[in-house]
């Protein structure tokens, strides 16, 4: 395992730890003893994994698969939102980003790179807070 994916696992890490989807910089940095530059610079560069949610605060994207009603829900899309990036054989794709469906579900992480990248573009409308998944409490991470 390269000195990346080390750094990157130990930030996973705390947040499987403390149970919980979303957490304030400074909790990640108080746990992991380094440079504030150096843990902003991977969570930035690692927008699969973590998204900024508000000034100095990071979400967890777990690394599952869900159907896309489901992940949809979370957001606070409806599926049909979706219809218009559906490609051949339900994979999803826009622009450089493409999520292949396995079994009629969705990787979540792909879903929201894919939705930060739609933001980014002005191609979908959502409330500014959605990662906080604030119509889908709790966020807890389960054992």
């Amino acid at each position: 395992m390269t000195k990346k994916a080390k750094f990157l696992a130990a930030i996973e890490n705390i947040f499987i730890e403390q149970k919980t989807l979303v957490l304030p910089f400074e909790a990640i940095q108080s746990r992991l003893g380094c440079a504030r530059c150096i843990l902003t610079g991977t969570l930035s560069s690692n927008k699969k994994i973590f998204q900024k949610v508000s000034k100095n605060v990071w979400r967890y994207i777990k690394d599952e698969h869900a159907p896309l009603d489901a992940i949809c829900s979370e957001v606070g899309l409806e599926p049909n939102d979706m219809e218009q990036f559906m490609a051949e054989g339900g994979m999803l794709q826009y622009s450089y980003v493409r999520i292949k469906q396995e079994n009629g579900k969705y990787s979540k992480r792909q879903f929201y790179y894919m939705i930060h990248v739609l933001r980014k573009n002005h191609q979908v409308a959502l409330e500014p807070d959605y990662l906080l998944l604030a119509t889908n409490p709790p966020q807890v991470l389960n054992d």
